[in-house]
């Protein structure tokens, strides 16, 4: 092969033509983000359920000594999200006799459900009967005048919901019931648990409970208007990948026609020689979209640039 190309000119080819990668030093900083945790609420809007769950735990101390007749104090363990499949799974695979009193403004309007687990419902219906020996770890079941004890307990402590926001109606729906979680979620559904323990003054003995709320009910609270009435998180999502999708830029390559030649072609190219292309004259040129075809084109012009003609699309 007789190359007469100057060094230059050969690099100029073989930069064309493609070289190693060069390699990126440049530091990406990146935040974890855990697409299996609920992310409903931004940092401020958290801040406001957990200022709403501390001024819960205030009056439902108030409530609880106020009826049991004794000094109790009440703390917020914890305020987590998570999606309803995990919950409810975790209420199938309990065996236990959990207690459950649902509340809202009435049927088909509830806001919440209070869990009292069984271990919780007996200290509980013991401190209401004053019996002096609690004894933790032990578990029984409650007789029906404990039961109906423990309901009208957790009727008044779901009433803090509306001492601590007046826009919140959390009347008791229905009694009490027993191993059957009575409230109605999506698997997709956003929940979130505020779980309070429960301590005697003078007494070791501290039992815990949890308020399960949807995320949605809390927009009273958080100032979070996510979901419409009659939308689902399902859709919800749906709709915000969409609109994330339809955001995004594209790069559209006009391929009038591709054209094989030999390196040793391409070398001895010079300035006003030809390449000869397959397609015919007045054939569309295909629309390129990161390496697939969407449709076809025609050369036009618009304003004195080049422009395109969509003629047909693939999709």
């Amino acid at each position: 092969m007789n190359v007469n190309m100057s060094k230059d000119r050969i690099q100029q080819l073989l930069k064309a033509v493609g070289s190693m990668p060069q390699a990126d030093d440049s530091s990406i900083e990146c935040i974890d983000y855990n697409w299996q945790e609920p992310h409903c609420f931004n940092n401020d809007q958290l801040a406001k359920l957990d200022m709403f769950a501390q001024n819960i735990a205030v009056t439902l101390s108030e409530k609880f000594s106020a009826f049991c007749r004794a000094q109790f104090e009440v703390e917020i363990t914890s305020v987590s999200l998570n999606y309803a499949r995990e919950f409810l799974a975790e209420t199938d695979d309990n065996q236990r006799d959990d207690f459950y009193l649902l509340f809202g403004s009435g049927p088909g309007k509830e806001f919440g459900v209070i869990e009292i687990p069984d271990q919780t419902a007996s200290i509980w219906s013991k401190q209401l009967l004053g019996d002096s020996e609690l004894n933790e770890s032990q578990e029984r079941e409650l007789s029906q005048l404990e039961q109906s004890l423990l309901c009208d307990l957790a009727s008044v402590l779901v009433s803090s919901f509306s001492a601590a926001n007046t826009k919140i109606e959390s009347n008791p729906i229905n009694n009490i019931v027993s191993g059957l979680f009575p409230l109605k979620l999506k698997e997709t559904e956003e929940v979130c648990r505020i779980t309070f323990s429960v301590k005697q003054e003078g007494s070791d003995v501290i039992s815990k409970a949890s308020f399960i709320i949807p995320c949605t009910r809390l927009e009273v609270v958080t100032g979070k208007n996510k979901y419409s009435q009659n939308e689902s998180p399902d859709q919800d999502f749906s709709q915000t990948i969409l609109e994330h999708i339809k955001t995004l830029s594209v790069g559209i390559t006009a391929q009038l026609e591709c054209s094989q030649l030999s390196f040793e072609d391409m070398m001895n190219m010079q300035v006003n020689d030809i390449i000869i292309l397959d397609k015919q004259i007045g054939e569309p040129f295909d629309l390129i979209v990161n390496n697939h075809t969407f449709g076809y084109g025609l050369p036009v012009k618009s304003d004195g640039k080049y422009a395109i003609k969509i003629a047909a699309t693939e999709y």
